[in-house]
């Protein structure tokens, strides 16, 4: 099985979130505050902690598969990144095959796209947008993906 990869701030994001699986969304996003904090980070105007709202540097028209639920958001301004977090009722590979058809219909160019059963990555852009989505299988038909955006 392929390391879960690094999708910035020095973290693997895909890997930090699994122990909290039991915690649900909610658990997740507390871990990922803990996380922000122990690094330095904090709440303040320039780290936004949510969940369940598209951020707004998130395109408007960026891709959802149907029954996707928003976990948990962080627009870390210090950094210029925006992230969250969208689980979705299907496998790694069946949302790699959504994101890739989706994404380069409403214009994306998409640089990197690999992966196996259990994870995939795509790295894309649009304009002076970059970003990535990092998937990983939850359980049997639902994933988890971490889609993380520069704020443009």
């Amino acid at each position: 099985m392929m390391p879960a990869p690094d999708v910035g701030w020095g973290v693997h994001a895909v890997s930090a979130v699994a122990p909290f699986r039991r915690l649900g969304r909610s658990g997740a996003a507390l871990a990922l505050a803990v996380a922000l904090v122990a690094c330095g980070g904090d709440d303040g105007p320039n780290v936004r902690l949510g969940e369940g709202e598209i951020p707004a540097a998130i395109p408007d028209d960026f891709p959802l598969p149907e029954g996707a639920v928003i976990g948990a958001t962080v627009v870390d301004r210090d950094r210029g990144r925006t992230e969250m977090t969208v689980q979705a009722p299907m496998e790694p590979a069946g949302l790699a095959r959504f994101y890739g058809i989706e994404l380069v219909n409403l214009g994306y160019v998409i640089d990197a796209s690999s992966g196996d059963d259990e994870q995939w990555r795509i790295e894309f852009r649009r304009g002076l947008l970059e970003g990535s989505i990092d998937m990983q299988a939850v359980e049997a038909g639902v994933s988890e993906a971490v889609v993380e955006v520069n704020d443009t």
